[in-house]
């Protein structure tokens, strides 16, 4: 089956504006490490994710970057055909 990418969103989603993501995947499990990679579901629209973070020492801050898991894994699937 020949990967076709998702349509591309735009990562100003005003319909997300002031939603809390406390319980989102991200914020569950940061509290147990101070860092790590993941692959989760977007608590906003629903696309998987590959994810990274890192809590900042001595500041309330979390570094977070994220990139859709079909796209990373694109390359990979077409040289599996």
């Amino acid at each position: 089956m020949p990967f076709e990418p998702r349509q591309r969103l735009s990562p100003f989603n005003e319909t997300v504006i002031g939603t809390c993501f406390a319980d989102s995947p991200l914020f569950t499990w940061l509290p147990e490490r101070p860092f790590g990679t993941a692959t989760i579901r977007s608590y906003a629209n629903g696309v998987g994710r590959a994810v990274g973070s890192r809590r900042v020492s001595d500041y309330p801050l979390v570094i977070f970057s994220a990139v859709n898991s079909d796209e990373v894994l694109s390359t990979w699937r077409r040289n599996c055909d």
